[in-house]
């Protein structure tokens, strides 16, 4: 009986903390699947990869649902609770985020002549490689160098999007007579806005995280 009352006040820890790494799993998948779409000429395969984020999001809203109906339903967390809403939420929003703009990619034919965009899905999927890191590493009170090295990996690439984000909207306006072409830039530049905002929280996030805890 005690045992029982134990395991329902002190769920399994891993188990949280596994969505939060199978979500962080599917987010960096999303980014190779970007970085592999602007490089890809054949269109039947670009829907294929378009098709396959979006299964991935679909995976990510069943996690995330999953996360926060456990969190609910537990009084007591491996971690804060606030601490692991904000990083079960932040990452929903960047898949959501990252599956909308491979989606934008797909359908306006934006590839690798389209200004930076090589680089800054290059740049991205770097981002998501060190959050990765970063969650898989947070429960490992032992490796706490070794994350906050990571955090500060994932703040160079996410500093490096927004700074080339600005020299490409800078280039596209200098370079290119299309009207159409330069809203096209200027969407995209936008959506890796976007997705630079929410990479900063998440690693201000687990930069909190590491103190509080340390």
């Amino acid at each position: 009986m005690a045992k029982s009352v134990i395991q329902h006040l002190f769920p399994n820890g891993n188990f949280i903390l596994g969505h939060l790494h199978h979500n962080a799993d599917r987010l960096h998948s999303m980014s190779l699947l970007m970085k592999n779409l602007v490089r890809e000429e054949d269109n039947g395969k670009c829907k294929e990869l378009t098709g396959y984020s979006s299964k991935l999001l679909v995976e990510t809203k069943h996690e995330s649902r999953a996360l926060f109906e456990t969190l609910s339903k537990n009084l007591i967390t491996p971690f804060d609770r606030e601490d692991i809403f904000a990083l079960g939420s932040g990452l929903k929003s960047l898949c959501t985020k990252t599956d909308s703009l491979i989606r934008y990619l797909e359908q306006n034919k934006c590839g690798a002549s389209q200004q930076g965009l090589v680089q800054l899905t290059d740049s991205f999927e770097k981002a998501t490689e060190a959050l990765l890191r970063v969650i898989h590493g947070l429960e490992k009170f032992n490796q706490q160098k070794t994350t906050y090295e990571s955090v500060l990996d994932l703040r160079e690439h996410y500093n490096f999007i927004d700074h080339h984000c600005e020299l490409c909207l800078v280039e596209c306006f200098e370079t290119l007579e299309s009207i159409k072409e330069i809203l096209i830039n200027i969407d995209i530049y936008d959506y890796f806005g976007a997705l630079t905002e929410k990479l900063k929280e998440m690693g201000q996030v687990a930069e909190s995280f590491l103190v509080k805890y340390a």
